[in-house]
């Protein structure tokens, strides 16, 4: 992953929807909901839906400024499929592929 995008952890957005929250190609974004925040750099694609946006699993939180992707995710848990639960682990029913998220430009220190 690291190779695939030089080095830093990449979020797609909508130009126009990028456009709307002062978001650039190459911003430090954060994606965020009630549950957590995952902070990568833009990549605007025109090709993406609108209110969409896609971040590769697989970046570990010491390559995304401390934040992970897994924090924005319920895991629902049966425990019918568990036999242990550890949280933020992966389980036989966790909604992985879609959550509802904001994104905003991030404050940069």
């Amino acid at each position: 992953m690291r190779e695939l995008q030089d080095d830093s952890a990449k979020v797609w957005l909508n130009p126009e929807d990028a456009a709307e929250k002062g978001i650039k190609e190459g911003d430090l974004t954060e994606v965020f909901n009630d549950r957590g925040l995952l902070k990568a750099e833009a990549v605007l694609d025109p090709g993406l839906k609108r209110k969409m946006c896609i971040f590769d699993e697989g970046w570990w939180s010491r390559y995304t400024h401390g934040t992970s992707y897994n924090t924005l995710i319920h895991p629902f848990i049966n425990p019918i499929h568990e036999v242990y639960f550890v949280s933020q682990m992966w389980a036989p029913n966790t909604c992985w592929n879609e959550c509802l998220v904001d994104v905003r430009k991030a404050v940069t220190e």
